[in-house]
């Protein structure tokens, strides 16, 4: 689960772009209010909405994955 509350820190910390940092906070933002007290729900959710996202071919998606193959998260 990411704990980041700032763009530019989950941009420096995954080294993703802000435009997709910014993405990725603003869905788990979304997801937290959808599920509220269900992290597993929430995470769920998330990567659910990832897998959707690179098969789409979003790039904020294909970021995401890239960054968490090489942080060891995938």
């Amino acid at each position: 689960m990411i704990n980041e509350s700032s763009v530019p820190e989950l941009a420096r910390r995954y080294g993703l772009t802000q435009l997709t940092a910014q993405y990725v906070l603003d869905l788990r933002a979304r997801l937290t209010e959808e599920h509220p007290d269900d992290a597993d729900a929430q995470e769920k959710a998330f990567l659910e909405a990832v897998r959707s996202g690179w098969a789409q071919g979003e790039p904020w998606a294909q970021e995401w994955a890239e960054a968490a193959v090489k942080q060891g998260r995938a």
